[in-house]
């Protein structure tokens, strides 16, 4: 446990200080104190049985905190900082379209349990293209099934609808925690004759990612690049 604090520590003073190096000011000041180079030392853990077990991610300095831990939700865990009454699945489908929506898109929400629709779409209307979003929480990835011909169901559905508001570009993304290639394949057979351009499955460490990286450069991102992304049917895992 000692070892693994004093590794999470050692990356957050890294973290913090690569973010520190690309400000300006009074703020990049901070690099002139003291304890940069200091050893860290994990304070004693008291654990009891109402202690909340330690859990290893990745610290993402330019996200939301609600959005730190979405490779748990991708697994069917319910992270310490959520509702732990709530569904893992459907805090799943909140926290992909939170993250989409920092790539300033505008999110139009469907939901789980309304039939042949997808979790919600995302509008890119100065672009005109529109992704539509399906969020699987999965503990061993996601596996496609027999059921899931429903993809080709709401892909016309959903497709024609956009087209007929003037949206050119139309994309499918499914976001898990993993996925095999031969699922992208028979996705691909099951979209031949949909509205739909191209498909891509995402992971959630790949979406976390392209988030952060759109914060990080907001002065140059723009949404044309995601659809240049989104173009070519592939996995993009990270």
């Amino acid at each position: 446990v000692d070892r693994y604090l004093t590794k999470l520590i050692g990356e957050l003073d890294k973290n913090f200080r690569n973010w520190l190096e690309n400000q300006s000011g009074d703020i990049r000041k901070i690099l002139d104190f003291p304890g940069w180079d200091r050893k860290s030392k994990p304070s004693k853990l008291v654990h009891d049985s109402q202690s909340l077990p330690l859990i290893a991610y990745s610290f993402h300095p330019y996200l939301p905190a609600c959005l730190q831990h979405l490779e748990m939700l991708a697994r069917g865990e319910v992270p310490p900082n959520e509702d732990q009454n709530q569904s893992a699945a459907i805090l799943f489908e909140r926290r992909c379209a939170d993250e989409i929506q920092c790539l300033a898109f505008e999110i139009d929400n469907f939901g789980q349990g309304k039939g042949r629709v997808s979790d919600f779409i995302a509008l890119a209307r100065r672009e005109q293209f529109a992704v539509i979003i399906d969020a699987k929480s999965r503990s061993e990835g996601y596996i496609l099934g027999t059921e899931d011909r429903k993809f080709l169901e709401y892909a016309i559905k959903h497709g024609r609808e956009l087209q007929s508001k003037g949206f050119e570009k139309i994309y499918l993304v499914i976001v898990a925690t993993s996925f095999r290639e031969k699922d992208l394949e028979q996705l691909m057979t099951y979209l031949t004759d949909s509205p739909i351009r191209s498909a891509d499955l995402i992971t959630a460490r790949a979406l976390i990612r392209i988030v952060e990286d759109s914060i990080r450069e907001r002065h140059s991102f723009n949404l044309t690049e995601l659809d240049k992304l989104f173009f070519g049917n592939k996995i993009i895992s990270s």
